[in-house]
């Protein structure tokens, strides 16, 4: 178990040390299972997720995303927070505001483990932003 673990610890670390793209740069997003953050203009954490798949999560559904959120929990709470309806209005708004990093991780445990211990590295935070996930 402390290797599991430890191995979380070290993709959360990997994760926390990347530069984050700008939405709308973002365009080499791998098919692959991971965890990632979106980060708002001022460079604060504002969303922490998994997907099993990176590229249609973030590129597909964060990003473009339907018009009625129903596949985005991140973009149903970024509309309630900026009182902005989904669609086109939204998806600039991402694309200009946001940015996003992510690690890629083979195994589907370690992924919810990696975000799980992300999540709770920036809750005990000073400074931090208020996560979406609280």
């Amino acid at each position: 178990m402390d290797r599991i673990l430890q191995h979380a610890k070290e993709k959360a670390k990997e994760l926390l040390k990347k530069t984050p793209i700008l939405g709308k740069r973002l365009t080499d997003v791998p098919c692959s299972q991971g965890v990632y953050l979106v980060y708002e203009k001022s460079g604060k954490v504002i969303y922490v997720g998994k997907s099993k798949n990176l590229k249609t999560r973030l590129l597909g559904e964060h990003i473009s995303g339907d018009n009625d959120c129903s596949t985005s929990n991140f973009r149903r709470k970024l509309s309630i927070k900026l009182d902005m309806p989904p669609g086109q209005a939204m998806k600039k708004w991402i694309t200009n505001n946001c940015s996003f990093v992510w690690v890629e991780i083979e195994d589907g445990d370690l992924n919810s483990l990696t975000e799980t211990l992300v999540i709770a590295y920036l809750r005990n935070q000073k400074d931090k932003a208020k996560l979406f996930n609280s």
